[in-house]
């Protein structure tokens, strides 16, 4: 296995995945020279986990040597994402179990719809491939950095992240409605993320409620209780596909198949250390840690859920069968026990969860007063998009 192998066949089906930047080859280069940093924060990160001699060789032993060759990524999160996917799984099944299974590649794709944006696991061409979108690792970052602000009291910031991340809903919807009831200017899933990024800049100039809406959330805000919560994340979204990979689950399961997936998310974290599972900096069990990356992964589907429900028309049966996987990992992962101060904490976590969903509630309210009539403003705002 290596990068030319990799690369090639993700572009033979990158349709299957939904990547709006990579499908495009013009609207690719335009990415890139927008974010001329990409190889630099690629080297960077292969260059960290180059420090640790051990985990190298062990990854060169399972045939994973093509993780340490910058050609495999577009992203600089791919690499992390990858180096944690692989830490994960020598954790929790070892050396002979990695080479008993084809090679799992972990990607990150830029998905132009938030419907679409659930992370997946699909197997082709003897390769593995775990998908996040970036409309999900988004909600994650305003999610946990909306907390931070919860945490921090600070109001303002804290209705900024959530205005945010309700306008890119907004937005997907009014454009999705557009492309429905004007059918000639159906458009590639490049041109439309493209399209969907210029709509929403343009709301929030015209629409008072979202022109202080937070806008990128960029690495250097990465740090604290913030980056703790988005990490734990991260780690149970992989160690939940992982355990879709185990099982020979390739594609959106049922119910029992998603189940299944949790499970063994919670039996891979639990075999790793909070370095793994929440990064460094602080120091927590194994049950806090299970406990942390479970709530975040819970809140997030439901948040996403919730979200799609309040913009898009149409039933999602999948939301109350995720309501029920939540409470069925709640009720699981609640069962450990937690000394003392951890208890604290988690219950501190639940406390800001709380109020955060509060603040989000209040300004759904806000927004349901605007949005009929910011959907015509919008229907207009890309019909001159498509003048222009």
């Amino acid at each position: 296995m290596n990068s030319t192998r990799i690369n090639k066949v993700w572009q033979d089906n990158i349709y299957r995945f939904n990547d709006a930047i990579r499908s495009d080859k013009e609207t690719f280069e335009t990415f890139i020279r927008i974010d001329k940093q990409h190889h630099e924060r690629i080297t960077r990160n292969i260059s960290f986990f180059e420090k640790d001699k051990d985990f190298m060789a062990l990854s060169q032993q399972a045939n994973y040597k093509w993780i340490f060759d910058s050609s495999s990524y577009v992203f600089g999160a791919e690499v992390v994402f990858q180096f944690r996917a692989l830490r994960l799984l020598l954790d929790y099944k070892g050396l002979d179990f990695l080479h008993s299974i084809p090679p799992i590649v972990v990607r990150e794709a830029v998905v132009p719809t938030m419907r679409l944006s659930f992370p997946q696991t699909i197997f082709t061409n003897d390769i593995s491939f775990i998908v996040l979108p970036m409309g999900w690792l988004d909600m994650n970052n305003y999610l946990s950095f909306g907390i931070k602000q919860t945490n921090d009291k600070n109001t303002k910031v804290l209705s900024q992240c959530i205005l945010e991340l309700q306008l890119r809903f907004l937005a997907d919807d009014i454009l999705q409605e557009f492309l429905m009831n004007n059918i000639d200017n159906a458009v590639s899933q490049s041109v439309m993320a493209l399209i969907k990024i210029e709509l929403t800049s343009r709301i929030k100039t015209k629409v008072p409620l979202f022109q202080d809406a937070y806008g990128d959330i960029f690495p250097d805000t990465f740090t604290g209780l913030y980056q703790r919560l988005a990490y734990g994340c991260e780690t149970f979204t992989l160690a939940h596909e992982i355990g879709h990979i185990i099982h020979h689950e390739h594609k959106f399961g049922s119910v029992p198949d998603e189940s299944r997936a949790d499970q063994t998310a919670i039996s891979a974290i639990l075999k790793s250390n909070s370095n793994v599972v929440l990064g460094g900096g602080l120091k927590a069990s194994k049950e806090l840690s299970l406990l942390i990356s479970s709530t975040m992964f819970n809140t997030l589907g439901n948040l996403h859920f919730r979200l799609l429900t309040f913009f898009h028309s149409g039933s999602l049966p999948q939301k109350e069968e995720f309501e029920k996987r939540s409470l069925t990992i709640s009720e699981q992962v609640l069962k450990y026990k937690l000394i003392e101060n951890e208890a604290q904490i988690f219950k501190t976590l639940l406390f800001l969860l709380k109020t955060y969903n509060q603040a989000f509630n209040d300004l759904l309210i806000s927004v349901e007063k605007v949005k009929i009539p910011l959907k015509k403003e919008g229907h207009q705002i890309i019909s001159s998009i498509f003048e222009e």
